[in-house]
């Protein structure tokens, strides 16, 4: 993708991360309505809002480009260039009053997540990731930091009911191996993955929308990526993957995920 493309669609991103914002200051965080999905997941009117404001705004301006987003699907998907959004990533914590929920937008080029935010409106914290240049938050250059084995990681994951019965023994496994456990982080710990504070994340039953915006925060920090089997994260991803500051324990982790890579 040539430059000056990229550099347009950096500035548009974060157009769709201010839009995001404004939308949700707008709307009143003690007026939470939650509806629960098929999967019990729950989504509220605000969670839709800002999907709305954001795909209109791609749809406006890149009428040529897919949207993938959590609330309201796909459309173009086939497209070269796919918009990836999730409004509200955390949206529990977010209904619960908690800080750590965040929006993730990302674009994927020909499958490949080439650009990512993830914008906390509370702590107006806004970490982004560009293939090729230094990851940032807000605006200042971040990186992973080292860690060369598992026993000093600090280790992070939303919640051990993510894992189906076989991935938590394993998880149980990982964790017993690391030095500390963080839970309930949301994107806003993968974040401070990039940023040098967490080691080691590990995740199942996430959708795409979850963590496309998560890849080049990472890799350009310095950091690695991917799903259980070490592959790297597209767009027809599953629902696992894992991330390390330090790509020395990659492998190692990897290998720890190994009885569960053939189960579900």
């Amino acid at each position: 993708m040539h430059r000056e493309n990229l550099d347009r669609y950096v500035g548009f991103a974060n157009e769709l991360a201010d839009a995001a914002r404004t939308t949700l200051i707008s709307m009143s965080e003690h007026d939470v309505q939650p509806i629960f999905k098929e999967d019990c997941s729950p989504v509220t009117d605000q969670d839709k809002a800002v999907e709305r404001v954001m795909r209109q705004r791609i749809t406006e301006t890149f009428p040529e480009h897919g949207i993938y987003g959590e609330e309201y699907g796909s459309v173009n998907i086939d497209a070269d260039c796919v918009w990836v959004l999730d409004p509200i990533d955390g949206t529990s914590a977010f209904m619960a009053g908690l800080p750590t929920y965040c929006t993730l937008i990302s674009l994927c080029f020909e499958g490949r997540p080439i650009l990512g935010l993830i914008d906390n409106i509370v702590t107006k914290c806004r970490w982004a990731g560009v293939d090729g240049r230094n990851s940032t938050l807000n605006g200042v250059p971040i990186k992973t930091r080292p860690c060369a084995n598992l026993a000093n990681a600090i280790i992070t994951t939303y919640s051990p009911e993510m894992f189906r019965c076989n991935e938590y023994e394993v998880l149980k496994r990982i964790v017993s191996s690391t030095r500390l456990t963080v839970y309930g982080g949301n994107s806003f710990a993968y974040g401070r993955l990039a940023g040098g504070f967490i080691d080691l994340g590990i995740e199942s039953q996430h959708d795409v929308s979850d963590y496309t915006a998560l890849v080049p925060i990472i890799t350009n920090a310095g950091g690695m990526i991917s799903d259980w089997e070490g592959h790297p994260l597209t767009l027809t991803s599953g629902d696992r993957f894992i991330a390390v500051g330090d790509p020395r324990i990659h492998a190692e982790a990897c290998d720890q995920l190994s009885d569960a890579k053939a189960q579900r």
